[in-house]
């Protein structure tokens, strides 16, 4: 019997060694880790690499802007990799990156230039682009709906192929774009997210795509009592609101955080930039039985021979709104 217990001890041991002497820190966007969006696909990736390595992973939720340099201090005193989820921590992890230069830190939708630091970056305008294709297809005024969050060079990328798609699919298409405000609270604001897609369906917008993170909850509210469409981001939210949600554009955050948490605890870190689109697996377009009495043979198609079209590198997406898509400007309704 000891020797079955010293056994089963000894493999136990053998499957939890990179764990061994190996802390990890994750520090989520504001907004909590469980937004059903962008965080809470971070936080499924850290429970993955949790599970399938043993790791010792903290987690840290900041409030707002003022506990980020504290929280990655804290983070950066005790664990062997940092991964700061969200670009809003950009300039913060600039500085306390330097001030721990053994450490090592990934920051996911931005680009920190320094020796300890990984760099993940998101394509995020190629898997808009699927959702403006099935957008314009699925809509009948042709008028189609936006509201971002944070207006911010990232949230752009979103429009701008949400736009680019749509104009493919159906040249008449046009797209009235809103954005909630300039700071990252603009991703945890609801209300404003509902008001503002009540704005464009008075408009005329029958199909929204909110970027928007907890924010666009509110956007997926207003669509669902008004009988319009609505599309996710970041997580699968298809389950969200039956008969409104015609799809999502999923960001798969949490596969390239449990990939960095891993590398890290295997010895195979490095920093750098890595950069994840349709190709790799990045981003998709979720379809499955929430959302299939919504979608039609002829939208999967469009949708698959754009996808191929880009993954082939015969269809390039722009990353800024184009000025050819009239009123794709905040406000100009």
């Amino acid at each position: 019997m000891r020797r079955l217990i010293l056994a089963a001890l000894a493999l136990w041991c053998a499957l939890a060694a990179p764990a061994f002497g190996f802390s990890a820190a994750v520090l989520y966007n504001v907004g909590g880790k469980l937004d059903k969006s962008f965080n809470e696909s971070a936080f499924h990736g850290v429970a993955a690499a949790r599970a399938e390595k043993h790791l010792r992973i903290a987690e840290y939720e900041p409030q707002g802007n003022a506990d980020r340099i504290p929280m990655l201090r804290l983070a950066a005193a005790s664990a062997d990799i940092v991964v700061a989820v969200g670009f809003a921590y950009r300039d913060s992890l600039d500085l306390v990156a330097r001030e721990y230069p053994k450490t090592r830190f990934a920051i996911v939708d931005e680009i920190v230039t320094l020796p300890n630091v990984q760099s993940i970056r998101f394509r995020e305008q190629e898997g808009a682009f699927l959702a403006g294709v099935a957008a314009a297809l699925a809509s009948k005024s042709h008028l189609l709906g936006f509201v971002g969050g944070m207006d911010s060079a990232l949230v752009r990328r979103f429009q701008a192929g949400y736009e680019q798609g749509a104009r493919q699919a159906d040249p008449r298409a046009r797209v009235l774009a809103r954005m909630i405000g300039p700071g990252v609270e603009a991703f945890s604001d609801p209300v404003a997210g509902f008001l503002l897609a009540e704005e464009e369906i008075a408009a005329g917008a029958d199909v929204l795509f909110a970027a928007a993170g907890a924010s666009g909850l509110g956007v997926y509210q207003k669509a669902a009592d008004a009988g319009k469409l609505a599309i996710g981001v970041d997580s699968d939210q298809t389950y969200l609101f039956p008969g409104t949600m015609l799809t999502s554009v999923v960001k798969n955050v949490g596969a390239a955080v449990a990939h960095v948490l891993k590398a890290a605890a295997e010895g195979a870190w490095s920093n750098g930039t890595k950069s994840f689109g349709l190709k790799e697996g990045g981003l998709s377009l979720a379809f499955g039985p929430h959302n299939a009495a919504l979608v039609s043979p002829a939208i999967a198609a469009a949708v698959e021979a754009a996808r191929l079209a880009i993954v082939e590198d015969r269809l390039r997406v722009t990353e800024t709104p184009s000025a050819a898509v009239p009123s794709a400007i905040r406000g100009d309704f």
